[in-house]
């Protein structure tokens, strides 16, 4: 769950390590808009749900937008 702000594109990344993490894009990029999302890793935007006892990592990149 995280805060967006007009202006602002926000991009889910997730890794499925942090010894040498190769982040990728889970999903399409979120236009801000002054309210609150939530992200769920249900498969759709990441190939597959995370499997059960594996550790996957989220980071948020923002920029302005274009």
């Amino acid at each position: 769950t995280f805060p967006t702000i007009h202006d602002r594109m926000y991009q889910i990344l997730y890794s499925n390590s942090l010894s040498s993490p190769n982040w990728l894009p889970a999903g399409s990029a979120i236009l801000g808009d002054a309210g609150t999302r939530n992200y769920f890793d249900d498969g759709s935007g990441t190939g597959s749900p995370p499997a059960i006892g594996q550790q996957r990592y989220y980071k948020l990149q923002v920029s302005l937008v274009p």
